[in-house]
């Protein structure tokens, strides 16, 4: 006679309840488990996407080139000078083709003026393409262009910090602004770009937004041809690095091996981003994994002690007519809702954890359902592989022995 599905999830669900202490303390392990899943996919990929939308912000493909300051081997002394010229950057991008863009930059720290109010503003002389390189966009008017640079024009483009501090009420655009001891007509204004969770993190200590542009061809006729550094954006981030060292080989042939330089590249910084990121879910997987084993041998254990508190039953079931697969079916259904129920605990569980870390972080978090059904699945299959043995042992009872089990 075979027990209809109905009769053996009550008798499952009815002997759970009869050991609520036991049920409880065997679904623990799990429940942590699958909260853990949800909480650290939803990390890593909140993480992740945070990360790498801040890096965007540089752009992918971008690649600065500095003079190396510290002295060459076999020589005491340095050469002054940054090393690069303006009329280096000339020939460079017909030279190598994988420059899709390219601009010299002069930096310094200036005090921008207006209306009685000053801000401490971080200079960049810069090019037309300098946009570009870094993916700002423009909140109002325009960037620089060749016939700013070409004609000396006294322009600039702030950020937006800038535009806040010094025009607080009205628009910037067509105002005239103090910086240093010259006077610039505002052209533009960059939208606001968030680099936060960087800086949270210590990856990033510039602040955006605080940036004020000006042509370079200013910084060249006060300043002479040196210039600080290069910046580029190559065609493609894969060919990034590769670009850089060309560039570098370029100018130290250009300038006879006088000076050394090194680059930094957004593609080692986005290499390390996913090194990390993936040694931290490794870990943090492994602690979860460990949960979830040890979860499913604490209910090995209590299905095998169910099994034989309930001998004599078992005995008895199977001399009123129960078949072997019955017997096997009532003890592996229990191990499975036992894990279903730690599984649905645990995807709540991990769920008002997402929620306060919302709430504390201040930003939204990605979560897919992928995780929920990855959660849930996992508890089934712990649920089976915990419950086969015990489930296994119970059906193949001696009815004869059974019933005289005390």
């Amino acid at each position: 006679m075979t027990i209809p599905i109905k009769e053996i999830i009550f008798m499952s669900l009815e002997s759970l309840r009869l050991k609520k202490l036991r049920t409880g303390l065997a679904m623990l392990g799990i429940i942590i488990g699958v909260a853990g899943i949800m909480v650290i996919g939803v990390m890593g990929t909140t993480g992740k996407s945070l990360i790498f939308d801040e890096i965007k912000t540089f752009g992918f493909e971008t690649v600065w080139i500095y003079r190396k300051t510290t002295p060459q081997k076999g020589r005491s002394w340095e050469p002054k000078g940054s090393g690069i010229r303006h009329d280096d950057i000339l020939s460079l991008k017909e030279d190598i083709p994988s420059i899709r863009w390219i601009t010299p930059v002069v930096e310094e720290k200036e005090w921008a003026h207006s209306n009685g109010v000053e801000h401490l503003t971080r200079l960049h002389y810069v090019n037309e393409t300098f946009i570009h390189i870094e993916n700002d966009q423009l909140h109002s008017g325009r960037f620089l262009n060749k016939t700013d640079i070409m004609s000396l024009r006294r322009v600039c483009v702030i950020g937006h910090d800038v535009a806040q501090k010094l025009f607080p009420s009205n628009s910037p655009i067509g105002e005239q602004l103090l910086v240093g001891n010259t006077f610039y007509k505002v052209i533009g204004v960059l939208k606001e770009k968030d680099r936060d969770f960087l800086k949270s993190i210590g990856a990033s200590s510039e602040n955006p937004n605080g940036r004020l542009f000006v042509p370079i061809s200013i910084s060249l006729q006060k300043n002479g041809q040196e210039i600080d550094y290069i910046q580029l954006s190559a065609s493609s981030a894969d060919l990034a690095i590769t670009t850089a060292k060309q560039v570098i080989t370029y100018l130290k042939d250009r300038h006879q091996h006088i000076f050394d330089y090194h680059f930094s590249a957004m593609k080692n910084y986005i290499d390390s981003a996913n090194r990390i990121l993936g040694i931290v879910s490794w870990m943090l997987g492994i602690s979860v994994t460990i949960a979830i084993v040890v979860g499913g041998i604490g209910i090995a254990n209590i299905m095998t002690i169910s099994v034989i508190e309930r001998v004599k039953e078992i005995g008895i079931r199977k001399s009123l007519g129960a078949r072997d697969p019955d017997i096997f079916n009532q003890f592996l259904t229990e191990s499975i809702i036992l894990t279903s129920c730690a599984g649905l605990i645990g995807i709540i569980f991990g769920g008002l954890i997402i929620l306060i870390l919302m709430i504390f972080i201040g930003k939204p978090l990605l979560f897919p359902m992928s995780f929920v059904a990855l959660s849930f699945l996992i508890s089934l299959t712990v649920g089976v592989i915990s419950g086969a043995f015990p489930a296994t042992w119970a059906s193949k009872q001696n009815p004869a022995i059974a019933l005289r089990y005390e």
